[in-house]
């Protein structure tokens, strides 16, 4: 059986998320695209709270503390 539209994409998202952080080691950054959404986020509100990075990163609330805990366990 084939696998489904969103089974793919998960799977394509993972994909270039490795290639994006492999690009980042490479350049000597110390940097994980799953920062992303969150820096984007305190780049406009750099007091936000949990709940504000997952609303507007538009990622979940578990993602969001995930995130902010690794970015302070690496000193980012």
């Amino acid at each position: 059986m084939k696998p489904g539209l969103g089974t793919q994409l998960r799977h394509l998202i993972e994909l270039l998320d490795g290639a994006v952080e492999q690009a980042y080691v490479d350049a000597g950054l110390d940097y994980r695209p799953r920062y992303t959404p969150v820096m984007r986020v305190l780049a406009e509100r750099p007091s936000a709270t949990i709940g504000e990075l997952a609303t507007l990163g538009k990622i979940t609330q578990p993602a969001a503390t995930q995130t902010v805990a690794l970015m302070v366990k690496r000193g980012c």
